[in-house]
């Protein structure tokens, strides 16, 4: 009895490492969906000066590193945790960057601002998209 939980065990350790699937978790992807319009109404904030906003941006930002987190702790997920370090990394173009350039700047225009967006948008939805599909 012992060899078959430890058979099933490891069957079951293998299925996972072999197809890179993690369970869905409900939870992720609603704040991932919450992530993505508290930071889409903030950074249409930004043609106001960072310091107006400095508190709501500390707190998007913590909420984003615990989102980050809690992706790098999960199994098999690195695909996933790759790309919540993209969008707060302070080198690409996306929303690291944006916060790092409006603290900056103080004001950003409104044409920069929209472009930003745009990109952060699809950013959220890849990792939306990823987080649906593991909840199917």
């Amino acid at each position: 009895m012992r060899r078959f939980w430890m058979l099933l065990g490891l069957l079951a350790v293998t299925a996972v490492l072999t197809t890179g699937c993690v369970p869905g978790d409900p939870a992720a992807l609603a704040e991932a969906k919450l992530l993505k319009v508290d930071s889409l109404e903030l950074m249409g904030k930004a043609v106001e000066p960072f310091t107006d906003h400095e508190t709501e941006v500390e707190a998007l930002t913590t909420r984003l590193k615990a989102a980050l987190a809690d992706n790098a702790a999960k199994c098999c997920n690195e695909t996933l945790t790759d790309q919540w370090r993209i969008l707060l990394d302070t080198e690409t173009n996306q929303l690291g960057a944006f916060i790092e350039r409006w603290e900056t700047k103080g004001i950003l225009g409104a044409t920069f601002i929209e472009e930003a967006k745009w990109v952060v948008d699809k950013s959220f939805d890849q990792i939306i998209n990823v987080e649906e599909e593991r909840c199917k």
